[in-house]
């Protein structure tokens, strides 16, 4: 004889199980927005050279993570459906041959279909195949990943790296010009090629998964491909925050109560703002201004740009 809930006891038991994975769920994506926020925002701050001159608040880290969750999710979904359509031909291809050179390699070739079959020979060697090109796309791609974040201090250096390796530096320069161009196309074009390469990169490991399902040492074999597939997924939002995110920063005249106080060169941009402070960057001078905010007796915001036009003009020249 069995017993059965209630039909009111069952309805909270699942009630409740559904709050507990609706709660758990929002919180790890309430994590993972912060923690991409967090790395898009320090890569972005050590690029231009104001890491430590801007405190962002745990909001700031939320919404920047949104918009990185937003943009990467739409951007990969293109590269995929572009991918599923360069690979779609081969697939069907082979699923149209496969038939007919099966059977005639059972009628002339019994022995080497079976000893190429997947529990044969053929599955390793596929494997190693995939291993190969899993190195090959891991090593093609680590210098221009590695440019990526020897760019920083963009607003006070006049080379865009430090602690450069010579195959990294010679991408860097060509990154460093798109960046005070704001040549977006070139930007958006090197992001969606990293995004490409996660793609690629995540085929490989799940073809890899499904070779070896049935091996001993399947976690080992692994282990390189995870790996890889987790380093990208960290690099991501690092690189995000270099390449793609918005430089723009509101562009202020400032009036100091002091008249007769040396006037400060414009352009000026505003950086941050509190209730004891203004903290300024300068462009012709390259250099960041902290004004106590009794010293102002006005400030106005004009536009908002992009300091990296105004950084690479002449210092002392005309903003």
């Amino acid at each position: 004889m069995t017993s059965e809930l209630p039909p009111r006891q069952d309805f909270l038991g699942l009630l409740t199980g559904g709050i507990k994975w609706f709660g758990a769920s929002l919180a790890a994506l309430t994590a993972f927005l912060y923690i991409a926020g967090y790395l898009l925002l320090r890569a972005h701050l050590n690029l231009l050279g104001f890491y430590g001159f801007i405190n962002f608040g745990h909001d700031d880290f939320l919404q920047e993570g949104a918009k990185f969750f937003a943009v990467t999710g739409y951007a990969l979904a293109r590269a995929a459906l572009l991918m599923l359509g360069l690979v779609t031909p081969f697939v069907v291809a082979f699923a149209l041959i496969k038939p007919r050179v099966g059977r005639w390699l059972r009628t002339r070739h019994p022995t080497a279909l079976k000893r190429l079959s997947l529990g044969g020979y053929l599955r390793p060697l596929i494997f190693s195949v995939v291993f190969v090109a899993f190195l090959s796309v891991m090593n093609s791609e680590s210098s221009e990943i590695r440019a990526y974040l020897c760019v920083d201090n963009l607003l006070y250096s006049s080379s865009g790296a430090s602690g450069c390796l010579a195959d990294a530096k010679e991408i860097v320069q060509p990154l460093r010009q798109e960046l005070l161009a704001s040549d977006q196309g070139k930007l958006n074009d090197r992001f969606e090629n990293l995004l490409t390469v996660i793609l690629r990169v995540g085929l490989l490991t799940a073809f890899a998964l499904w070779l070896s399902t049935s091996w001993r040492h399947q976690r080992l074999l692994l282990a390189p491909f995870v790996v890889g597939a987790a380093t990208l997924m960290f690099l991501l939002p690092l690189t995000y925050g270099v390449i793609q995110r918005a430089i723009r920063y509101p562009r202020i005249d400032v009036t100091l109560v002091d008249k007769t106080a040396a006037p400060l060169q414009s352009p000026l941009f505003l950086l941050s703002r509190t209730g004891n402070e203004f903290v300024l960057w300068s462009a012709p001078t390259r250099s960041v201004v902290w004004l106590p905010a009794s010293a102002v007796s006005r400030a106005e915001v004009t536009s908002i740009e992009n300091p990296l036009v105004a950084a690479s003009k002449p210092i002392g020249g005309k903003p």
